[in-house]
C-alpha cells in the first residue's frame, strides 16, 4: 500500500510542475492560425512529456484509509469509511434517513 502512495505523490508532483507545459502545447495546438510545420514540432514535444505528468493519472485516494476506489470527493473518504463514520455520529450533519 505505501508503494502506491509513494506513486501517486510523485505523480502529483509532477503534475504541479508540468501543468503549465501541458496548458501551452495545448492551447497551441489547437490555434488555427499557426502554420502545420509549427504544430507538428509542438506535437512532437507534447508527447515527449511524461505521462505520469498527466492531470488524468492522478488518482482519489481516501485519506483515513488511503483506498482508491469509490471515494467520495466532497468527504474525501471511502464510501465504506463514510458509512462508519455516519452510523457511528462521528461526521457532524449526517444522519440516517427515516421516511
Amino acid at each position: 500500500m505505501k508503494h502506491l502512495l509513494e506513486k501517486d505523490k510523485k505523480k502529483r508532483y509532477l503534475y504541479k510542475n508540468k501543468e503549465v507545459n501541458w496548458l501551452f502545447f495545448k492551447s497551441l495546438t489547437h490555434n488555427q492560425y499557426i502554420s502545420c510545420d509549427l504544430k507538428k514540432f509542438l506535437y512532437e514535444n507534447f508527447f515527449k512529456l511524461s505521462l505520469n505528468s498527466s492531470r488524468v493519472r492522478i488518482k482519489n485516494r481516501c485519506v483515513v484509509t488511503k483506498r482508491a476506489g469509490s471515494v467520495l470527493s466532497k468527504f474525501k473518504i471511502s464510501r465504506q469509511t463514510f458509512r462508519e463514520l455516519s452510523l457511528n455520529g462521528k461526521i457532524v450533519g449526517i444522519i440516517k434517513a427515516i421516511w
